[in-house]
């Protein structure tokens, strides 16, 4: 991830500051459009080593993203979430949630 890098594939804001979100620290980064920002995907990890899926939102109360689904909001804790650049300003998430996908298995992604 680079500050320059679009947030969205359909906008021109950039990542003002990564936080804990860095290069070193995920293996992949996943970016949907703003227009699909609330799109469902589904994630399929055919083999391997278990992957840990974080979720960024601005809406820290998502019901499709809750514990009772396998999510776990609480990755929040200890990671500085990263902020976008908007009109010269910094907006931060406020929301993290996480769930591991485990070979052979699929992790829906409302």
């Amino acid at each position: 991830w680079l500050r320059s890098d679009v947030v969205w594939s359909d906008s021109a804001y950039s990542w003002q500051d990564l936080g804990a979100f860095t290069d070193e620290a995920f293996d992949f980064r996943l970016i949907t459009s703003y227009r699909n920002a609330m799109a469902s995907y589904t994630l399929t990890l055919p083999a391997g080593t278990p992957l840990r899926v974080y979720v960024l939102s601005s809406i820290a109360e998502a019901p499709e993203l809750s514990a009772s689904a396998g999510w776990d909001a609480a990755c929040t804790q200890g990671l500085v979430l990263p902020a976008v650049e908007v009109d010269g300003s910094a907006w931060r998430y406020t929301a993290c949630f996480a769930a591991t996908l485990y070979p052979g298995e699929q992790l829906q992604v409302p």
